[in-house]
């Protein structure tokens, strides 16, 4: 190495330095080089992927808000219906509220399931889930404004000594024939009553039909309230406690009577002590003149029908209290329970 000339020496020195910048740049800088395109290619595609899952985010929050709708529309169905539809409750709902509207001649009342049609899915199978209809029918009179009212015997044709009240007796019998327009009413009562059933709640209450007709002198007022419910298999909420107690979701009728000895079914006389009937017998209107009577031998039924047209059913039975003298069948009851007390 000492032998070798200056210049030949700076050129060594050169070629070593040359040798090993590239080495540095096949080892170090284009290994970093490689390196940082690799980095560069991964953060793009770790972008691309923060990009779907931001979009697949934001599909998720919107499918969880499209959700929470849902099911917010669903219960809010859910609770447009009544879940435990009864009979007794809807109609004396609808009792209550004409007789508080001035109201209380009611005629006749029943009450019917309407068929509702079954709930098709979309893939043509049938739901599990039904809507259920009770419709209650009422008929009511109107007044004529010529004759005295009364409703439930009241007012009493008796005073409180349990004797007939001359002078309200010879009062009404004087009003009567002579017109009273405040007497002569029902009409308008009679729709104000059914606005507001049907505004109670108009999603399950519905007024579906409506009928007025002259009868003697009078009108007799129709009309038909249908009550919706569901029965619904897999229901996402419970019925709220203010539709549950609803008047015309639950009870609301006299709940001090003494029902100890209630029946069902005016027999010919009631033999019950604990009863408030007990001692009356039918009205003789009921059991006057021929009635089929599907239990009775057509013989033994012809003979009873004589019978009561010859002595009258209150010989039959052992006498009682007519049964249009509910005074004296109080008084029969006030009686019973002071003797057995």
């Amino acid at each position: 190495m000492n032998n070798l000339s200056l210049r030949e020496k700076t050129i060594m020195y050169i070629l070593v330095l040359v040798v090993i910048a590239l080495l540095a740049y096949l080892f170090g800088i284009r290994t970093l080089n490689n390196r940082n395109a690799e980095l560069q290619v991964e953060l793009q595609n770790l972008e691309q992927r923060k990009a779907d899952l931001d979009a697949l985010k934001k599909i998720n929050e919107d499918t969880k808000s499209s959700i929470a709708t849902l099911r917010d529309s669903i219960v809010a169905i859910e609770q447009s219906f009544i879940s435990d539809l009864k009979t007794e409750n809807a109609e004396r709902y609808v009792l209550d509220v004409l007789e508080k509207s001035n109201m209380p001649f009611l005629a006749k009342v029943d009450s019917e399931d309407v068929n509702m049609q079954a709930v098709v899915m979309a893939d043509g199978s049938i739901s599990s889930d039904a809507i259920r209809c009770k419709r209650i029918n009422i008929e009511y009179a109107t007044t004529d404004g010529y004759e005295v009212t009364q409703y439930n015997l009241n007012p009493n044709n008796k005073g409180e000594d349990g004797k007939p009240n001359a002078a309200y007796i010879n009062q009404m019998i004087a009003a009567t024939g002579k017109y009273d327009a405040e007497n002569h009413y029902g009409y308008d009562e009679f729709i104000s009553a059914l606005k507001k059933i049907e505004a109670a709640d108009p999603d399950c209450i519905k007024i579906t039909d409506i009928g007025a007709k002259s009868t003697h002198g009078y009108m007799t007022l129709s009309a038909s309230v249908d009550f919706f419910g569901a029965d619904l298999t897999n229901r996402l909420s419970e019925e709220s406690d203010a539709h549950k107690n609803t008047i015309y979701a639950a009870w609301t009728g006299d709940t001090g009577v003494d029902t100890k000895g209630g029946f069902i079914g005016m027999p010919y006389k009631v033999d019950n002590p604990d009863s408030l009937w007990n001692g009356v017998i039918i009205d003789s209107s009921e059991v006057s003149g021929f009635y089929e009577r599907p239990f009775a031998a057509y013989l033994s039924n012809a003979r009873f029908t004589k019978l009561i047209a010859e002595k009258g059913i209150e010989t039959i039975v052992g006498g009682g209290i007519p049964a249009g003298d509910s005074d004296a069948a109080q008084a029969n009851q006030d009686q019973n329970a002071n003797n057995a007390a």
